[in-house]
């Protein structure tokens, strides 16, 4: 437990070293995150308060999501490139502890810039606050944003069991991330997308929170969209568990694990 404490405490050193270090770069992205959003906002415009709580909510989700698969398909090389990643794989500290004190620091401290952004957006976005604090505050709506939470976290387990073999999965990361905001539903409306980018959007936990959340916010029963979320996640992370057991354990048969 001590270990596992001290293994916390370190993920937020290095994380909050490198939020002082590349503080302008996180600025620079939360602008760019701010300009999306507001562009969602206004260009789409919202019909009622529960929309903008299902929009609101499924962008803050994969704000999240971003920093998570982001921070994940480049854990590996980033340790790699400071030299500390034999420490890391020869630790008495377990790979997946690593991995969820990693995750758990990310989720924290990315709080932060998440916060500034809600501060931000509110005020210059169409959106009655008062009726989306009580839209978002219905324990299905917690429910549905924690599951789609832990599916994003099953995302990046899979991104990471990738960047094992590939070394280099930041650019298809990339490409997920930002398919994901486009087309999961609460950014642009499913019946102006393709049926094709639907049914690809369909394997992203944040297509069934929205779907669930419209359902939610409706009162109409959001049972089958919130039952096939869990499944979704759980099998993201399922997936993610898997393919990093399997290819850590090829990596370390062939010597390739520190090889970058």
């Amino acid at each position: 437990m001590r270990a596992l404490v001290f293994a916390f405490r370190a993920a937020l050193i290095k994380k909050w070293a490198e939020y002082r270090y590349y503080r302008w770069d996180f600025a620079v992205g939360l602008l760019i995150k701010l300009i999306f959003f507001l562009a969602m906002m206004f260009t789409i415009p919202t019909g009622s308060p529960e929309e903008a709580a299902v929009r609101v909510s499924g962008f803050v989700l994969w704000y999240f999501g971003a920093h998570l698969i982001g921070k994940m398909a480049n854990l590996l090389i980033e340790e790699a490139y400071l030299g500390t990643l034999p420490q890391v794989l020869a630790s008495r500290l377990s790979i997946w502890a690593f991995l969820g004190v990693t995750a758990a620091a990310e989720v924290l401290l990315s709080s932060v810039w998440i916060a500034a952004f809600i501060l931000l957006a509110l005020p210059l976005a169409p959106i009655p606050a008062a009726a989306l604090a009580q839209s978002l505050s219905r324990w299905s709506s917690l429910a549905a944003a924690l599951a789609a939470l832990l599916g994003l976290l099953g995302m990046a387990l899979t991104i990471f069991g990738l960047s094992i073999e590939f070394k280099r999965a930041g650019s298809f990361a990339e490409v997920l991330i930002f398919f994901m905001l486009f087309f999961s539903g609460f950014f642009i409306p499913l019946d102006r997308v393709p049926p094709v980018l639907e049914a690809l959007a369909a394997v992203s936990p944040l297509y069934w929170f929205a779907g669930g959340m419209q359902q939610v916010l409706a009162g109409r029963p959001p049972w089958t969209p919130l039952a096939v979320l869990l499944g979704c996640s759980a099998a993201w992370l399922a997936a993610g568990v898997a393919l990093t057991a399997v290819l850590m354990r090829r990596a370390a048969v062939h010597g390739t694990l520190t090889r970058y």
